[in-house]
């Protein structure tokens, strides 16, 4: 079963995908402030390829958990943008 949004204290995490033009599907993960505004903090995005829905939904969920797992063990020192891993390339 996939989760499609990660509350924390003070942010969510969520998760989508789309179909670009070619055809290839890509995974969106966004983080928001739980607080009062409720505004992004930031966006990832990557590519799936070309794999079935179900897995490209996978890829998406499995990229959220790993932002969300960054947010748990925040580097103090760091801005939330900093502290999120970079998007691992497609494999085609």
């Amino acid at each position: 079963m996939r989760v499609q949004a990660i509350e924390m204290a003070d942010f969510l995490v969520s998760w989508t995908v789309v179909r670009d033009s070619e055809g290839v599907f890509q995974w969106i993960v966004l983080v928001t402030e739980r607080g009062g505004e409720h505004g992004t903090v930031f966006e990832r995005r990557g590519t799936c390829g070309h794999v079935s829905w179900g897995d490209a939904q996978d890829i998406a969920a499995e990229n959220a958990r790993r932002v969300a797992a960054t947010l748990v063990e925040p580097d103090k020192t760091k801005s939330p943008r900093e502290r999120m891993p970079v998007a691992p390339r497609a494999n085609h």
